[in-house]
């Protein structure tokens, strides 16, 4: 079943937005699970206690304690065994605690991750050639895991980094050996990983498959008369957000209403309040909000906006063009040409890096650090409030 808003009555309102964002390059929600690690296994050890509670029978015959002796001796020892076994299989594959990411990381490209044991970054060893690096949080140390014309979208998942591996491919990297293979190739954009499932946006099309690159299933479909369109989507709490790409496009840039649907595309409806999207841009959700370029249908407000996800409360986040937006721990973050601004609750800015970056710096928030790409191309980290800053490469 396919949603469509009033196309007439919005096309002179969104060219008016499809004219301020021509600038600006149109390109989900990540939760904090536990998740295994192979990579982890010299710095993580799961310990496991087994406490044995014997009770003695209360008896005169000698006969009877002997017995119950040696069979609660051999129970012991088998269950001590099975204890061994059990502790041995765990460490094998330990748990490692995954870093609370940004909201709006895939928007911004996903040029960064990690978990408490390593972070994940992009950097940009020559104009033609893109490094994929693992570091050791508690040590430092570096190591490059892959190189491409292109890579982007880092999505890890126990002991898995999933990546688009330039521009048409999606690959799956082992951070245990450093194994790396090719599981789908397409003109891909906005992957995300949510459960057990690959979601993409692909030819017009939202599809879905299996981690290992099978099993595609198309979840949402439209097809546009002047080119393929990129449909702009989010997960949160179980459910996919996503703007229509047909209501209107200009230049190469769509717009569309917003929708919502369950992960396997089925009870596909209107957004409780109607809002027009920009497809590509900026589009991805907290949890509680939903962030977009884009207007509301009655033209009240335009820009970068900002509406619960009930509807309620539609505000500005920036009226100006080009941006990027992030959020991390309740904290909105904004770009700005002359470096990175930290929004209050009135979304008052104060700026907290001083760099010049470009509005449309593409920044990642990993744990308690912003990854972001300055206008030489070097990729940078710094703390939540802007100190610390460190050169990667």
């Amino acid at each position: 079943m396919k949603h469509k808003g009033n196309k007439n009555s919005n096309r002179i309102i969104v060219a008016l937005i499809a004219l301020c964002c021509l600038g600006a390059g149109c390109k989900k929600a990540e939760e904090t699970t536990k998740q295994t690690s192979k990579a982890s296994e010299t710095e993580a050890t799961t310990i496991q206690t087994t406490e044995e509670t014997t009770t003695i029978p209360t008896t005169d015959e000698t006969t009877t304690e002997e017995t119950s002796s040696e069979a609660t001796e051999q129970s012991t020892e088998a269950e001590t065994t099975a204890s061994e076994e059990e502790t041995t299989a765990a460490t094998k594959a330990p748990v490692a605690d995954t870093i609370s990411l940004g909201a709006g990381n895939i928007t911004n490209h996903g040029f960064a991750t990690g978990n408490s044991l390593y972070s994940f970054y992009v950097t940009h060893p020559s104009s033609d050639q893109e490094a994929l690096t693992q570091e050791e949080n508690a040590s430092g140390e570096k190591k490059k895991l892959y190189t491409a014309s292109s890579i982007d979208y880092l999505n890890l998942q126990g002991d898995a980094l999933y990546f688009r591996d330039g521009r048409n491919a999606i690959s799956k990297l082992n951070v245990a050996d450093g194994s790396c293979e090719k599981i789908y190739e397409g003109e891909i954009t906005n992957l995300t990983v949510y459960g057990e499932y690959l979601y993409f946006s692909e030819n017009s099309s939202l599809v879905r498959c299996g981690l290992d690159g099978s099993n595609k299933e198309v979840l949402f479909e439209e097809q546009h008369s002047s080119m393929p369109a990129d449909v702009a989507f989010c997960i949160t709490n179980d459910k996919i957000y996503f703007s229509d790409p047909t209501d209107f496009a200009n230049g190469g840039f769509f717009f569309g209403k917003v929708y919502s649907m369950d992960l396997d595309g089925k009870n596909q409806t209107d957004f409780p309040s109607g809002v027009i999207a920009c497809n590509g841009e900026m589009f991805f959700s907290d949890g509680k909000c939903l962030y977009f370029y884009g207007t509301s249908e009655d033209q009240s407000v335009s820009g970068y906006l900002r509406i619960n996800l009930d509807g309620s409360d539609l505000r500005h986040v920036n009226r100006n063009s080009p941006t990027s937006i992030n959020t991390a721990e309740g904290k909105e973050y904004l770009s700005v040409s002359e470096g990175l601004n930290l929004l209050d609750a009135d979304l008052t800015p104060t700026q907290i890096l001083k760099d010049s970056i470009g509005d449309s710096a593409h920044f990642v928030i990993v744990g308690e650090n912003i990854y972001y790409m300055n206008l030489a191309g070097t990729t940078i980290r710094v703390s939540l409030d802007g100190t610390n800053n460190v050169k990667l490469g």
